[in-house]
């Protein structure tokens, strides 16, 4: 948390947000996700992603995500 007695933020009190790029290869973006989620689970991490569409002209699939992520606590596109 900010406080206005010190320069620094305490880390803790601060969600951990995982920016994705992705151009076209939404099948790695995924599989990249459930990587993420399980390396984040065994550390005990929780974490929101946002997957930026850099202009891709390849939709994601219907669904995606389409995963039940146990640390990956928010996962949204947005496209650029």
């Amino acid at each position: 948390m900010f406080s206005p007695h010190t320069s620094e933020m305490d880390a803790s009190d601060q969600p951990l947000v995982i920016l994705l790029p992705v151009f076209n290869d939404w099948l790695a973006a995924q599989s990249l996700l459930g990587q993420l989620d399980r390396v984040l689970t065994e550390s005990s991490i929780e974490a929101r992603v946002l997957i930026v569409n850099d202009g891709s002209r390849e939709a994601p699939a219907v669904g995606f995500p389409g995963h039940n992520f146990k640390a990956l606590s928010y996962v949204d596109i947005l496209h650029l």
